[in-house]
């Protein structure tokens, strides 16, 4: 693979993670507590799959990585400004700014561990296959 199939490949994944990283933190913002949290672990579970398709890795093969990984680090994470979001009144309009915040930046540090992690695989791939 050339520098410059790797530069786009590369450019490709940080567009994903960051349009996914809106995308959370606007889900970050569903008044309603566990709702937004279906819908945050929805759009980091869509980013991993289309960075799976992006550096050709089976999704099959990372599923079990990605759910672990977003659902004991970003979970934890929310966990708090969920609960905040039970006040009445000002708590919905606080707990979905820090939601919304916590969402985006779990998404955004899920995102570039994948893209390591599948950049290594990718990488593992094509050795494998020249053999």
């Amino acid at each position: 693979m050339s520098e410059f199939q790797k530069s786009n490949r590369s450019d490709h994944a940080d567009s994903i993670i960051k349009n996914h990283m809106i995308w959370s933190m606007g889900a970050g913002f569903i008044p309603v507590p566990i709702a937004d949290l279906f819908a945050v672990s929805a759009i980091q579970l869509d980013m991993i799959r289309q960075m799976c398709k992006l550096y050709e890795v089976d999704f099959q093969q990372t599923q079990g990585k990605a759910l672990i990984t977003a659902l004991t680090g970003s979970g934890l994470a929310r966990l708090g400004a969920r609960a905040v979001k039970f006040i009445p009144g000002v708590g919905s309009i606080l707990g979905g700014v820090t939601m919304a915040v916590l969402s985006g930046a779990s998404t955004f540090a899920l995102g570039e561990v994948f893209k390591n992690i599948l950049k290594q695989e990718a990488l593992f791939l094509i050795l494998i296959r020249r053999d």
